[in-house]
């Protein structure tokens, strides 16, 4: 291109810059807004009286969305050692492997009804595990806690080379908020915060019934944390018809539990 037919482009660019652009009208975005705010609030009027239904399951305590835990510090979202270690004492308080591993979409088969234990922070050549859990003082899982971030293949990959070294292996499950679309599929499995809190939910509730009132609470403070912190549930807002279908589903899965246990 010669430099005439540069100069000639450069000048058309230019006019296009200096043509005033028209302001886009605002009146579709402003019903969408409006529409969305109808939504949140209609959602938040029946996300009251599932928070009153829920709040009776948990006598003396209350739901955990009825507290503010965005307020701490140590409980933003990037402090996975946080949350970690407040995950794995309430894996030790519950300590029976059959309900462990079920929180992790693990079947445990013949190891239900045996004890297990939690190990944090397990030194590897290739850095550190989150949670060992060792199942009836033969098997291990391990769980790689992720609030944030997203492992790489390769720390997989080590960590799956460290479980094959052990005698039962059970599996490494990656606990998130989503699944990562960027990692291939293979040799670990994922499970979901909301599933995870879902089910403690129901811990909590037992607890409650058997009258252990601190694990309990400090269950479904943890509860609390991660659905606020980690998830966006809360009482008001664009996120509100979420946790309205988060604690429906979860109230549903607890009539059919009680249900059961009648018959």
């Amino acid at each position: 291109m010669t430099n005439r037919e540069l100069a000639a482009v450069s000048a058309g660019w230019g006019e296009i810059g200096e043509r005033p652009i028209p302001p886009a009208p605002w009146g579709p975005a402003a019903r969408m807004i409006a529409a969305a705010e109808r939504d949140a609030e209609n959602a938040r009027v029946a996300l009251d009286e599932l928070l009153r239904t829920s709040a009776a399951e948990f006598p003396r305590i209350g739901d955990p969305l009825l507290f503010d835990f965005g307020m701490q510090g140590w409980l933003r979202e990037e402090h996975e050692l946080a949350y970690s270690d407040w995950l794995a004492w309430v894996l030790e308080q519950r300590g029976e492997s059959g309900a462990v591993l079920s929180l992790f979409g693990i079947e445990p088969g013949a190891l239900a009804g045996t004890s297990c234990e939690v190990d944090r922070e397990i030194r590897v050549p290739e850095g550190r595990l989150d949670l060992v859990i060792r199942c009836g003082g033969i098997a291990a899982l391990v769980v790689e806690v992720k609030t944030t971030s997203e492992p790489d293949e390769d720390q997989l990959r080590w960590y799956l080379e460290w479980l094959g070294r052990e005698t039962h292996p059970l599996g490494l499950v990656l606990l998130a908020r989503s699944k990562p679309d960027s990692l291939v599929p293979g040799g670990w499995s994922f499970r979901c915060w909301e599933d995870v809190t879902s089910d403690l939910r129901t811990w909590a509730a037992e607890w409650c019934e058997q009258g252990k009132l601190m694990q309990s609470a400090m269950t479904l403070a943890f509860c609390g944390a991660v659905e606020q912190n980690l998830l966006g549930h809360c009482r008001g807002g664009i996120n509100t018809p979420d946790t309205e279908r988060y604690i429906e589903s979860w109230l549903e899965r607890r009539r059919n539990d009680k249900s059961k246990a009648r018959h």
